[in-house]
């Protein structure tokens, strides 16, 4: 448990002893409990998880108890919502992290190599992180070798290439390059800062009464619609039930942009299939980085999981609506913002030109 400095870099044993201990853990298993947790929960009633809150905190004394049941069914569905989304975001670092890794983190000099310090020693900033990975995959180097890191040794030796590891290859390579891309700032819309105003203070609003619909219907002279003309043939949803908010101010044509809102869904089965889909191909890495580790040695790594043969990003997402921005400032250094409202689907960005004199209201009437 304890150990002793030798020096400012890590000796051969402490590397070995090091990895040892982080390749004792089961990632796949921590993250599968943490999207059953996030089901279960969806499934119990408020009532019921708010008689164990109370129970919990009984010991604090008198007070607490009956704050316990503060919250409702919509409360909790907005957590798990929010938890989610998260869930997505932590498993795409991991992945990404780990890959930098394994392939693309160099030894410190005169030092043995240990992943577990080069996990702690990687980039700090999210964005160096996926630029440096990013260029490493799609180089020739990062393209012939990804397979070592993600298929065993004797996947090389079917010739022809066997069909299962093709797939699986190709299924993983896709789920890396989408974890990239929910790491990217800014473009087309900033799902990491989104995450980083939950990670960091809470700083959004959640809810499940927003609702944004594109309609050719017009409000009635009598200032109502009909809620069949925000549910019928010709709308197409852009925000509908479960949604968060926050501001950040994103960077663009070289300068600092001012306050943007952004809107993103909130699809908790969506959200909780990726991040499964992402932490499969975390694990399949993990183990083969494990097997290279313990070769030789009586100590064996966690069982292998399953080959993924699917589905790919493209398979499982479609090109849903991801969110809605719009400037809510102009840039501290004058003039219109650079970056134009819009709405955001998971491949593309639909800017839009709003004219707001020519705005109305109405009172949605059922019919």
């Amino acid at each position: 448990m304890f150990t002793q400095p030798k020096g400012q870099t890590l000796t051969a044993e402490q590397a070995v002893a090091l990895d040892d201990e982080f390749f004792g853990s089961r990632p796949l298993a921590h993250m599968a409990a943490r999207i059953a947790s996030l089901l279960t929960s969806a499934d119990v009633p408020a009532a019921g998880q708010s008689n164990r809150l109370a129970t919990c905190i009984a010991g604090l004394g008198a007070g607490h108890e009956s704050d316990a049941a503060s919250f409702t069914d919509a409360d909790r569905d907005l957590h798990v919502a929010t938890e989610a989304f998260a869930a997505r975001h932590h498993a795409a670092e991991t992945l990404v992290r780990l890959y930098h890794a394994l392939a693309v983190a160099p030894s410190p000099a005169g030092a043995p190599r240990c992943v577990w310090s080069a996990l702690c020693d990687g980039p700090t900033q999210t964005a160096t992180l996926v630029d440096q990975a990013s260029a490493h995959l799609s180089s020739d180097d990062g393209h012939a070798t990804f397979w070592k890191l993600v298929l065993p040794a004797s996947a090389a030796q079917t010739s022809p290439p066997d069909e299962a590891n093709t797939t699986a290859l190709n299924v993983m390579a896709a789920w890396l390059q989408r974890a990239m891309l929910l790491l990217l700032p800014s473009e087309p819309i900033d799902l990491n800062a989104a995450y980083n105003k939950i990670k960091h203070g809470m700083a959004v609003r959640a809810r499940n009464d927003l609702l944004a619909i594109f309609t050719k219907n017009g409000p009635d002279p009598d200032e109502t619609m009909s809620l069949s003309a925000l549910t019928g043939s010709g709308t197409h949803s852009l925000i509908d039930g479960l949604s968060v908010a926050h501001l950040s101010r994103p960077r663009a044509a070289g300068r600092k942009q001012g306050l943007e809102m952004t809107t993103l869904n909130l699809p908790p089965a969506a959200l909780l299939a990726e991040t499964w889909m992402l932490a499969r191909t975390h694990a399949a890495m993990f183990h083969i980085a494990a097997e290279r580790h313990f070769a030789g040695r009586r100590t064996a790594p966690h069982p292998a999981p399953e080959p993924l043969l699917g589905p790919t990003p493209d398979e499982l997402l479609g090109d849903p609506v991801v969110g809605i921005r719009h400037p809510v400032t102009t840039p501290p250094g004058g003039g219109a913002p650079d970056r134009q409202p819009g709405i955001a689907l998971r491949t593309s960005f639909i800017p839009l030109v709003i004219h707001f004199d020519q705005k109305s209201t109405a009172t949605v009437v059922d019919g």
